[in-house]
């Protein structure tokens, strides 16, 4: 029975990886793939699920799946289209379970160093697939980067460019979590390659969100140190300062080579925060707290949008995930599906505040703020190849919480 228990766990981790892989570096390209991979992972991985490291977790999601039935059945009553069943179910309460429970079995099989290894690799590879995006769309056109996304584009306008691409989304928590805890990397050398790159990705990428990531990560990251008093180490502090000065130095090289320019860039990014994210996004939240305000706050339902239309398949859908989900849900459901987001940074700031968290917690816990913060940008977290961004952080200081 052993050697049968020992090629399960394995197949379990190989599954793990594959499935993260899929989600993390190909993010809603390969769909069928990552479908069957997630089921087949949870398949696999349940029968070694820690339950009672998670039991907090799963009695949130019970009760957020209890309000998510209920306003499927008053969206369905207000007019929703019968396709918002299905797409509701598999996001608010298929796709969060199986979430929970691969990664409460992943962590009793892998260390937080093997872990790290996964996502340094991630974000390698997700930093160079932006660089082979914008290479092959250039060079070959639009039809070869179709694996990326189905509707790809690349514009350079007057200095600023930008790219239609899913890893954008995974690479907001894999560039926080970077700059935060950039000791992950052991090799100097590995460090500030890896640091280069996805700065260069970041800025190509057009999305204000993914290029502000590494500057707050690092703040965080700066910010705890300085108030638990920590020395910085002495190869950390000289590979920050040789990443900079390289940087400064191929700056102009690059910004000639791929003709982009910082300053353009840097200026955009102050336009839209400044601006609230633009003006499409201060009339979507006009409109829905409009209509918040009509429901009474109780809720309207999913499936049921405003009058302002965002998404011509989906009418129902809005970049404004919060306000939206108060306008579907009312004001009391919308708490239930923050709680365990709140339990998690409880937990998160509580071991802040006594100077308990190493670099594993802090590349996760910035990870997820700012991926949670991006949220309020783009329906991230309604996409079930997202989910890991959002469930991994809590399942991990659950089961540390439980094991210590």
């Amino acid at each position: 029975m052993r050697p049968a228990r020992g090629i399960i766990e394995v197949l379990g981790i190989a599954l793990c990886f594959v499935t993260l892989f899929l989600n993390v570096v190909l993010p809603n390209s390969l769909r069928s793939l990552s479908a069957v991979s997630l089921v087949t992972c949870f398949i696999v991985t349940l029968p070694r699920v820690h339950f009672s490291s998670i039991k907090s977790l799963v009695g949130f999601h019970c009760l957020s799946a209890l309000i998510t039935c209920f306003y499927l059945l008053v969206g369905i009553q207000n007019g929703a289209p019968p396709i918002v069943l299905g797409q509701t179910i598999i996001v608010y309460v298929l796709s969060p379970i199986m979430w929970l429970f691969i990664f409460s079995s992943l962590l009793q099989s892998i260390s937080d160093e093997l872990l790290a290894k996964w996502f340094i690799f991630f974000t390698t590879c997700a930093a160079l697939s932006v660089g082979l995006f914008f290479y092959l769309f250039l060079t070959a056109g639009a039809d070869s980067v179709r694996v990326f996304v189905q509707d790809p584009n690349v514009t350079f306008a007057d200095g600023d460019p930008a790219a239609t691409m899913h890893v954008f989304g995974s690479m907001i928590f894999l560039l926080g979590g970077l700059f935060a805890a950039p000791d992950l990397v052991r090799s100097p050398i590995r460090k500030i390659a890896l640091s280069l790159i996805v700065l260069l990705a970041a800025f190509a990428s057009g999305r204000s969100a993914l290029i502000l990531a590494p500057f707050i990560g690092f703040g965080i990251g700066f910010v705890y140190r300085r108030l638990t008093v920590q020395v910085i180490p002495l190869n950390t502090a000289a590979g920050a300062v040789l990443s900079m000065t390289l940087f400064a130095i191929g700056m102009p090289f690059l910004m000639q080579q791929f003709e982009f320019n910082l300053l353009t860039i840097f200026e955009k990014v102050h336009e839209e925060v400044s601006d609230v994210g633009g003006t499409e996004r201060r009339e979507q939240f006009t409109e829905l707290v409009k209509g918040i305000i009509d429901s009474n706050g109780i809720g309207l339902g999913h499936g049921i949008g405003v009058s302002y239309l965002r998404n011509d398949d989906f009418p129902w859908r809005y970049e404004l995930i919060w306000v939206a989900t108060v306008l579907r849900v009312g004001l009391f459901g919308a708490v239930v599906y923050c709680l365990p987001f709140i339990y998690y940074l409880k937990i998160s700031f509580d071991e802040f505040r006594q100077g308990r968290l190493n670099d594993f917690d802090l590349y996760f816990l910035a990870g997820f703020l700012l991926s949670f913060l991006a949220t309020n940008t783009n329906p991230y977290i309604e996409g079930y190849a997202f989910h890991w961004m959002y469930t991994l952080p809590l399942v991990r200081a659950c089961y540390l919480r439980h094991i210590r």
